[in-house]
């Protein structure tokens, strides 16, 4: 299992993907209202001028981040099963997009309480570098099984 090639590829991108919701991943100065943070558990206000908006997209985008995070585990031990584990691969790729479009959601509604756009920070890339190792891991499944049904049509 962790000879293959794609095992150290699922390994990488689970950690990138789970690393992603300790850290903060925005934040925006607004100079009479104080620092704003967005975290995966929500907005988080410096002073006493709480944003009063929602933070169900927060808990929405950090839902689709373990989802993504648990198939891609799943896919990581299910290496007996190479067309589950590519529709893993491919599941696990539309939960980190589904997790942007919520986090996006997020930071646009930051910038439509505040009017300041938040400055995105490094670890809110991590996903984006997580589905690019998910698709080299996908391709290199199909490769075993391309090889594996080649040696099948020899026999």
């Amino acid at each position: 299992m962790i000879q293959r090639i794609q095992s150290l590829y699922l390994v990488v991108a689970a950690i990138l993907v789970a690393v992603a919701n300790f850290f903060p991943l925005a934040h925006c100065f607004v100079s009479d209202q104080g620092f704003y943070t967005i975290n995966s558990y929500g907005v988080v206000a410096s002073n006493v001028a709480e944003f009063t908006g929602s933070n169900v997209w927060c808990w929405l985008s950090t839902a689709f981040s373990v989802v993504a995070f648990c198939l891609i585990v799943a896919a990581l031990f299910g290496y007996k099963d190479r067309i589950g584990q590519m529709r893993r691969c491919v599941f696990a790729i539309l939960a980190i997009v589904v997790y942007y479009v919520f986090f996006g959601i997020e930071v646009w509604s930051l910038n439509s309480a505040t009017g300041v756009f938040p400055s995105l920070e490094l670890i809110a890339e991590l996903p984006l570098i997580a589905i690019i190792i998910i698709f080299l891991a996908g391709r290199a499944i199909k490769r075993d099984e391309d090889l594996v049904r080649s040696m099948d049509r020899i026999r």
